[in-house]
């Protein structure tokens, strides 16, 4: 983050504006808020030969919105519940591989890494 209000880079835009998403943002009333980037969805021009954005932020002038903190992305609950997946099936792939380093690829760690990568794969009970 810079120290342009917390922005990535140009005050009022966030970190990878092609995507549209909800982003956390401190407003001028003081009070957290989350709003809504259009993404390719608003009106763009060229200035000086630098992108320009207009009406990206949902209900907002992007004036405004370069008074604001920014405070970082808000993910939704499907974005959230897929990066937590990720998250489980790479520890359990982790484990799986200490196992079979530790106890030295015996038959009996080979079984045991293959029962967790099943479970990281959503096989057998207890998958998340």
């Amino acid at each position: 983050m810079s120290d342009n209000n917390g922005w990535p880079g140009e005050p009022g835009v966030p970190r990878n504006p092609e995507e549209p998403g909800y982003h956390w943002v401190l407003g001028c009333d003081g009070e957290n808020t989350i709003v809504f980037w259009r993404g390719h969805g608003g009106d763009t021009h060229h200035e000086n030969g630098d992108l320009k954005y207009l009406d990206h932020w949902r209900g907002f002038p992007m004036w405004m919105a370069q008074d604001w903190t920014y405070l970082g992305p808000c993910p939704t609950p499907a974005e959230e519940d897929a990066r937590i997946a990720t998250a489980r099936k790479d520890a359990r792939e982790e484990a799986a591989r200490r196992i079979l380093i530790y106890f030295n690829n015996n038959h009996i760690a080979q079984n045991a890494a293959a029962a967790i990568r099943a479970l990281a794969n959503g096989e057998g009970e207890g998958n998340d």
